[in-house]
């Protein structure tokens, strides 16, 4: 499994230790700040964001949005990340339930997050203090959001090929990150794929995990799940 090793596995944690360095990050902020100006517009009365994040994207994202690690005072007094604390400051501004004035900013109507390692990337927090905690914060969203919605969970589809070694199971988490918090946000684990148990044995699995990972794209759960989520928030 030489290949699969350096090709995908080492690549992926060494693209998850990168960004997790300060400076690296603060590049990547500087880039989603420039994507997020799509958006960033005052919201009309009815505009609504369904969030569809994949692998590595789902972390960097709610990191983003949540890590207390972007509000850290020290920023300011290096040259090389001087400008981020204002830039997070107007990603999350974006949203409503999240910036200076949460009751402002277009609101979160769900969430599928496809291929995701971010239960993994969330036990940095169940364990104690962390700077790259997310709770805090997307407890605050969650809460602001239930309340926005007429006391209705915000749902949230967390998709998983079973043979793709990325992708982490979401529901039996949420009860360690978020603990009551849990009752706003509505997590479904969802399987894209019914396994095979005549070749689900061995090293089948694994030689083909890339293209699983990559799946989520051209899958067909994956579609009506989406599709079915923005549906509902329609009425």
């Amino acid at each position: 499994m030489q290949q699969f090793r350096s090709e995908a596995v080492l690549e992926f944690v060494g693209d998850a230790a990168l960004y997790l360095s300060r400076h690296v990050g603060a590049q990547v902020v500087r880039r989603f700040h420039e994507a997020m100006q799509i958006i960033a517009r005052p919201s009309a009365p009815g505009d609504r964001l369904h969030l569809v994040t994949h692998s590595m994207g789902t972390v960097i994202l709610f990191d983003l949005l949540f890590a207390a690690r972007w509000e850290d005072p020290r920023l300011d007094t290096d040259a090389s990340t001087q400008d981020i604390r204002p830039l997070i400051a107007q990603i999350r501004n974006i949203l409503f339930g999240l910036g200076s004035d949460q009751n402002i900013g277009m609101p979160i109507a769900s969430i599928h997050t496809l291929g995701s390692p971010l239960a993994l990337f969330s036990l940095l927090s169940v364990t104690g203090e962390s700077t790259h905690d997310l709770t805090s914060n997307l407890r605050v969203l969650l809460q602001k959001l239930y309340r926005q919605r007429g006391m209705r969970s915000l749902p949230w589809c967390n998709l998983i090929h079973p043979g793709d070694p990325i992708a982490y199971p979401l529901q039996g988490v949420m009860a360690q990150m978020l603990s009551s918090a849990q009752l706003y946000v509505h997590t479904r684990d969802v399987i894209t794929e019914r396994s095979n148990p005549l070749i689900n044995i061995g090293l089948f699995p694994l030689l083909k995990a890339e293209k699983a990972h990559n799946s989520y794209w051209q899958n067909r759960v994956t579609a009506d799940t989406i599709v079915k989520n923005m549906r509902l928030q329609q009425h």
